[in-house]
């Protein structure tokens, strides 16, 4: 797909820059924090339930930035609490978009896709060792 991409840019003479690589490897670390929760609810839920919780979670995940300035509005409510709560829950998918630091016209740190890496692993490690404890539970019984 990446390869695709370069083509079509390249025949539409759009100018190749750092800034669609780096956009392409926050995708795939996002692609694989979601497909490692897929996976996970995949063991403890039907296809269809895991297919509607790993479709809540991209959502939610997207909406973090949004969940922060309701909390700021909301404070001190139980709207706020369900909302900080479920916050912590679901991973900050935000973090893989650039176009939220972009449209700010911030400058894009060096060493924002390591943290945005790091942060893909542990949710990853997260989901996996959730995965395991299902997997040795079953083979206990």
């Amino acid at each position: 797909m990446t390869i695709m991409l370069i083509i079509n840019l390249l025949v539409l003479k759009i100018p190749l820059s750092i800034g669609i690589f780096r956009q392409l490897f926050l995708n795939f670390c996002e692609i694989l924090t979601l497909g490692s929760f897929a996976i996970t609810f995949s063991l403890y839920f039907s296809y269809v339930v895991a297919i509607m919780l790993t479709a809540t979670i991209y959502m939610l995940g997207h909406m973090t930035t949004s969940l922060h300035m309701a909390l700021q509005e909301w404070e001190g409510s139980i709207v706020a609490k369900i909302i900080d709560y479920s916050r912590l829950l679901v991973p900050d998918f935000s973090l893989f978009n650039l176009k939220d630091i972009v449209i700010k016209n911030a400058a894009i740190p060096a060493t924002y896709e390591l943290i945005a890496a790091v942060y893909a692993i542990a949710m990853i490690f997260i989901a996996i060792e959730i995965g395991m404890y299902r997997l040795n539970r079953e083979n206990l019984l």
